[in-house]
């Protein structure tokens, strides 16, 4: 705000103009007031800087965990729901008996799929995976064995699905059941860990961006305090003195906002590459996770709420020390 420019803080609304004369002056007062509060931020721009990346590091610390807990979501996604078990057979089995196998296995209701990989399938899987086919077509024998696929019913409890393994594990043929629940689990807890991480340091460092911004706005008062004293006197409401303030607040939070935004998109465009590869390795096949425009208005909003919040509690606290 200038010294030069007491219409800022002028209430010259009309009262005798009608409605849309009221409207127009108030448009015309709360863009004065903008214009003001912008031009304050910019003449200062050291200390607005400085409040500027306090708010967005605040701001982009849990912003960056939502951002991971959101990558592992897109890891757990395909499985979460039912988790896939691997059942690999003895050496050997005639193939009655893998016939008879597949058949009972199917039958059960606890069972949604059941798909029969031969030794030569798998080792072509494995070939592919690895990336050395030369090596295993010099094999002289197929070491795999015969093996099942089985994808358990998506309503199936842990109890059930525990009770499950242990009755496959019993079967005479069976040499080993691999199920994907353990890690499926691990990645899940991990995800709840990071998600709760992330609510926690965004409550923490939600108050730190109130504080900031009160601090911020707290200093913009001080320096107009005797013509707020002034305006007292004559009759100024609270509601108008804060007014002005309350736009120093919502344009402290903004820049926060912004500085956040880049400085998570800074942290992705370094990250995105092993994170793809990462992604890629638990056979995800979409892109990394990162900003869209919602996301980023969201962020905005929430800034600029902040910054709202934060301006108006250091206006409550020291004007109401002047009515007294």
């Amino acid at each position: 705000m200038k010294d030069s420019a007491p219409e800022l803080w002028s209430q010259s609304a009309p009262r005798d103009g009608g409605v849309h004369a009221r409207i127009i002056a108030w448009g015309r007062e709360h863009a004065l007031l903008l214009r003001e509060s912008f031009e304050h931020v910019t003449r200062n721009l050291v200390a607005s800087l400085l409040a500027w990346t306090l708010i967005g590091i605040a701001l982009s610390l849990p912003l960056g965990l939502y951002l991971i807990q959101t990558g592992l979501q897109l890891i757990t996604g395909p499985w979460s729901t039912s988790p896939g078990v691997t059942l690999y057979l003895q050496a050997g089995i005639a193939d009655e008996r893998l016939t008879a196998l597949h058949a009972l296995l199917e039958e059960d209701v606890r069972i949604e799929s059941a798909i029969h990989v031969p030794p030569d399938a798998a080792l072509n899987q494995f070939s592919d995976l690895i990336g050395l086919e030369s090596l295993v077509e010099d094999l002289t024998s197929n070491p795999l064995p015969d093996a099942f696929d089985l994808v358990p019913v998506t309503s199936l409890p842990a109890s059930d699905m525990e009770r499950l393994i242990e009755e496959l594990a019993s079967i005479e043929e069976v040499r080993d059941v691999v199920s994907e629940g353990l890690w499926l689990n691990r990645v899940l807890a991990l995800s709840e860990l990071v998600k709760r991480l992330s609510l926690i340091l965004a409550a923490l460092f939600g108050v730190g961006a109130l504080l900031i911004t009160a601090s911020s706005v707290r200093l913009v008062i001080e320096s107009r305090l005797a013509e707020l004293q002034v305006m007292s006197l004559v009759g100024a409401t609270p509601r108008f003195m804060r007014r002005p303030f309350i736009y120093f607040g919502i344009m402290y939070g903004l820049g926060g906002g912004f500085i956040a935004t880049m400085l998570i998109s800074v942290g992705i465009l370094m990250l995105r590459e092993p994170a793809l590869e990462f992604l890629g390795s638990y056979g995800v096949e979409v892109p990394a996770p990162g900003f869209d425009a919602p996301l980023v208005m969201l962020i905005l909003v929430a800034a600029a709420l902040i910054g709202a919040v934060g301006a108006q509690g250091a206006c409550r606290r020291r004007l109401k020390s002047l009515e007294m």
